[in-house]
């Protein structure tokens, strides 16, 4: 016979429970005498980008401050980006007209050592100092890893070396631009900013440490704000400057989620710059009211031959810059590696032997093609060869120079050649139609646009760069138009091969909003003002 549960409780309330457990009901708590939890220390459930996402819909209290606290951080990446890229202008040009000095009085078939002997010493420089720096083939691809991997967070010595590097790249000779550098470099002074506040974020009162808290974000961010503000004072362009900092990173869209600080950091670099060295003027185009419809047809032919020379820049430079990489090892290469930079130049300079056009970063020729002074003594089939020849030997001076490791960009680089295209298309719509393609310097500054739109996939950016930079917005509609089809028609080549395809935030409507923002700022600047 089973043995009866003690106490006179069935067999049926005790089965599945513990005897020897005894469940006691705490009396509950008054509210308020909780132990107080630190928010700090709890755990972030957000993504970066879901707190970016959310941070407008947390109460109109919680968005201004968070407004006001951008507002100044931007500010602060701003004007040091300002700052140096201030440093180096004045540098750079001072530098370029010693050695234009010692240039002239040596005969000009020597003007193939100037870019030998900076890039040597640029490839001995950073093999002692950053090796990382042969790693990447230029200053904007460094500006996308350092953004897009490692959070923004840039050694504070990389500004001075790649300042030191871009004079000694550029003020010698070396066929690249000053523009890509000082991105990687403007960066690295956000990035710095956010160090340096960092470290006074923990010797502040607690209010002023939650103010200068940074996380992962925010330094990616003042990375960003960092090189808005230094190409914003090295074109003068600070809407594009902001544009280009949230378009370049991707192949496909644009993250506008970071656009409002970049612009307010642009804004700060270009104010800096324009007080320091002034206004830094591209060149000068007429105002043009209207285009005619065979210079409507000429902007199409244009947009079509830019994707194809886009295209053929970016297939040219990271071909060469992969063949780079393969034949000079760091171990075991009977070449050692910082001598890559010295055959580079060495190379490019037997290129400026034929073409000394390409010389340095070239604005003069850009100009000289603009106003219709460039190769104005040959007939019209020789000026034809001429600007196909020079579009050719930039693509390769530029690929020996940044593509062996000198510190120089391929903004500028991509703009002349579109100008090379420019000039010949003018020359040839002005042969076979006499009288009715008036306006060279308009088709030029065309084709400069939708060369780089095809070439760096930045189509918005080239646009109001170029706008900027020569304070005229009167060709906005068909450049734009010809930067979308070269854009459209280049498809997925790029000169900077570490290019995402979207952002990370899945931002499917930045070009719509991009697009957008365009439009005011161009109605802004062709109806107001002159930028």
């Amino acid at each position: 016979m089973a043995a009866q549960p003690q106490n006179g409780t069935s067999e049926a309330e005790t089965d599945g429970f513990d005897d020897d457990v005894i469940a006691v009901e705490e009396p509950p708590q008054p509210i308020g005498s909780e132990e107080r939890v630190d928010v700090a220390t709890l755990p972030d459930i957000l993504s970066p980008a879901d707190e970016l996402d959310l941070r407008g819909h947390l109460g109109w209290r919680r968005f201004i401050g968070s407004a006001a606290r951008w507002a100044v951080l931007a500010c602060l990446a701003g004007a040091a980006a300002g700052l140096g890229a201030s440093l180096f202008i004045a540098g750079l040009n001072l530098l370029i007209r010693g050695v234009d000095a010692a240039r002239g009085a040596l005969p000009w078939w020597l003007i193939f050592l100037f870019p030998t002997v900076g890039a040597t010493a640029v490839g001995y420089l950073l093999w002692q100092t950053d090796r990382v720096a042969f790693v990447s083939a230029c200053g904007t691809d460094s500006f996308i890893d350092a953004v897009e991997e490692a959070d923004g967070r840039i050694s504070p010595r990389v500004p001075i070396l790649r300042i030191i590097g871009a004079w000694l790249t550029i003020g010698f000779g070396g066929s690249s631009g000053r523009e890509c550098p000082m991105i990687y470099t403007g960066s690295g002074l956000g990035s710095t900013v956010g160090a340096v506040l960092e470290r006074v974020r923990d010797r502040s009162p607690r209010r002023v440490a939650r103010f200068l808290d940074l996380s992962a974000a925010d330094t990616r961010m003042l990375a960003l704000c960092g090189a808005a503000g230094a190409l914003g004072a090295v074109f003068s362009a600070p809407f594009g400057g902001a544009i280009f900092a949230v378009e370049v990173p991707y192949r496909r869209d644009v993250n506008m989620s970071f656009f409002w600080p970049a612009l307010v950091s642009s804004f700060s670099g270009y104010a800096v710059g324009f007080a320091v060295v002034g206004r830094q003027r591209l060149l000068s185009v007429a105002i043009v009211h209207s285009l005619s419809a065979p210079e409507w047809a000429l902007v199409l032919v244009i947009a079509v031959a830019g994707s194809l020379v886009g295209r053929l820049f970016a297939g040219a430079f990271n071909g060469f810059h992969n063949l780079v990489r393969r034949a000079f090892h760091e171990e075991g290469g009977r070449i050692p590696k910082w001598c890559q930079t010295g055959i580079g130049g060495l190379l490019a300079g037997l290129v400026m032997l034929a073409f000394p056009e390409v010389y340095g970063i070239g604005y003069q020729a850009i100009r000289d093609t603009a106003s219709g002074r460039l190769f104005t003594n040959h007939a019209m089939l020789a000026v034809a060869a001429l600007f196909v020849g020079m579009g050719l030997a930039k693509i390769a001076a530029s690929s020996f120079t940044v593509g062996t490791g000198g510190v120089g960009g391929l903004l500028f680089p991509a703009m002349f050649t579109g100008a090379a295209l420019g000039g010949l298309a003018s020359t040839l719509a002005n042969y076979l139609w006499p009288g009715q393609f008036p306006h060279q310097a308009a088709y030029v500054l065309i084709a400069m646009g939708a060369t780089y739109a095809a070439a760096g996939k930045v189509p918005i950016a080239s646009l109001l760069l170029l706008c900027e930079a020569t304070a005229n917005f009167s060709l906005a509609l068909p450049m734009a138009g010809a930067n979308a089809l070269a854009y459209w028609l280049s498809g997925r080549s790029t000169v900077y091969d570490v290019q995402r395809e979207r952002s990370e935030g899945g931002y499917r409507r930045g070009y719509l909003v991009a697009i957008a923002v365009a439009v005011v700022i161009v109605l802004f600047g062709q109806h107001v003002i002159a930028i």
